[in-house]
């Protein structure tokens, strides 16, 4: 057997034996996560030089603010050439569309649960 396959199974194994147990402590132990607060971008661009008559370097520059539950803040800065910001965006529109399809099936679920309540009655 595959030595990843067989990692991947007794990671999962062990956590679902022990998720609640994870879940607690995370729980007791308050970790407080970053999450998404604000996003600023800036676009540059070196267009040409003297020595470089046909230099094009665009960038982009974004300013990400996190926030945890006590309103602390955190902005983090990245500058990206036009191929990581297409990567990222290709990733973020992906998870997007998860995210719209899960919140999809969820009413779903939701409807079919209240129609089939109400045939009970």
């Amino acid at each position: 057997m595959n030595f990843h396959l067989k990692c991947n199974q007794i990671v999962y194994k062990y956590y679902t034996q022990e998720k609640y147990n994870l879940y607690r402590t995370l729980i007791s132990e308050y970790i407080t996560l970053l999450h998404f607060k604000s996003l600023e971008w800036r676009f540059e661009g070196i267009v040409a030089t003297r020595s470089h008559l046909n230099q094009c370097q665009p960038k982009f520059t974004v300013r990400i603010h996190l926030e945890n539950s006590d309103q602390q803040e955190k902005q983090i800065d990245l500058e990206m050439d036009t191929e990581s910001v297409l990567s990222i965006t290709k990733v973020l529109e992906e998870a997007l569309s998860h995210a719209k399809l899960n919140q999809r099936k969820m009413s779903r679920r939701k409807q079919l649960l209240c129609q089939g309540k109400s045939k009970v009655k």
